[in-house]
This record gives C-alpha cells, structure tokens and sequence, in this order.
C-alpha cells in the first residue's frame, strides 16, 4: 500500500452523537434542557445545532464538541438537527421534543370573530393554534345551547396538524339555516392546563 493511500484511509465522515440532558423527549414549560452534539472525524468537523423548522442555527462551532442550553417554553416544541460537516462529507441526527402546554392562538393568528355565511350555502373558517400535545377534543357549541355540534351531520370541526407545534382546526357549518346566525364557542383543549374556548359569530 502506498504511502498516499494509507493517508487517504485516515480521512473520514464525521460521526455524529446528538444527546439531551435530561435524556427524555417530552417537558414541561420552564424546564431546563442541555442539547449535545458532538462529532468525530478526521479533519475535525464543523458542529451546527438547528432547528429542523427554521433551519436556524442555535449554535455552530469548529470544535468536536457543542453544547446548547434551553429554558423551555411553548414554541421549543419541535425537531432539533445536530450535523458534523467536513470536506469528507456530512452526517446528521435529529431529535424530536415536546414542551407540554395548552392550546393557544398563534400570535400570528388575524382574529376574526365574524363570520359571514349564505343561506343554503356552506361557511368554512379556521383558527390558527398551537401547544403540545395536538388537541384530544374538539367541540362546538351554541352560546345559549350545551349541545355539541359536531355529532351534527352539518357541522365539522377537524384539525390539521403543521409545522410543530402549530396547527389549524377548520370549522364546516354546512347548508345554513336562518337559526345558525348566532354566536358559537369553539373549545379546543389537550389536557394540558386550560382548554382554549374561540368565540365567533355567524353573519347573515
């Protein structure tokens, strides 16, 4: 074997090692994590820690070791991406996490409490949330009236999981009637602290 070859076996991919400390996945808000990414390889990697969502770098540096920590709160909720890059090659690994809160409008969310609909046609409206873990219970209701809506063949509500934590629940009024122009809560609850209740009204 040659001289070259035997430098050329020396170089390699990192190896990537991604830890949390504490070693488990599912936290509540105000916890303290310690994400650790390392990296072996030859030359030594880069080491960037990012959220798999933003891309964003949480950290990055030129060592074969990182260490990132984190007061977590409702919007850590998500894939966290350690990766080792060197001119060999790149290697990741991805942890997911959750941050246990309950189910809140997204602050990006454009309430509108009105809701404009047609008689004899369908109204269709969603409300933008987020929180972990994804709802267990959807309900519908009138103002005045205890009886949820949604075992009612005109009426649906479904949620649609997006980028975590965020999600949105659409809410189905269909073939309107004169006595569907009322108010309406729409609670949305996970079992975690207290259940959103979304209040709107239906606009002839």
């Amino acid at each position: 074997m040659s001289e070259l070859s035997r430098i050329e076996m020396l170089h390699d991919v990192p190896e990537v090692i991604f830890t949390l400390d504490p070693a488990q996945t599912t936290f509540s808000k105000g916890d303290n994590l310690e994400l650790k990414c390392s990296g072996q390889g030859n030359p030594d990697p880069t080491l960037n820690l990012t959220t798999q969502e933003t891309s964003e770098d949480l950290s990055y540096v030129q060592t074969t070791e990182l260490t990132h920590t984190l007061t977590l709160d409702c919007m850590d909720t998500g894939v966290y991406v350690c990766s080792g890059q060197n001119n060999q090659g790149t290697n990741k690994t991805e942890i997911s996490i959750g941050v246990r809160c309950p189910q809140q409008l997204s602050p990006l969310f454009n309430s509108k409490p009105q809701v404009d609909a047609v008689i004899r046609e369908t109204a269709k409206f969603g409300i933008e949330i987020y929180g972990f873990p994804e709802p267990s219970t959807l309900t519908l209701q009138k103002t005045d009236d205890d009886t949820d809506l949604t075992s009612s063949p005109r009426h649906s509500v479904q949620y649609t999981a997006g980028v975590a934590p965020f999600g949105v629940v659409n809410v189905t009024i269909s073939d309107v009637v004169e006595a569907d122009y009322t108010n309406y809560t729409l609670t949305v609850d996970n079992g975690v602290g207290n259940a959103l209740n979304y209040t709107f009204y239906l606009n002839q």
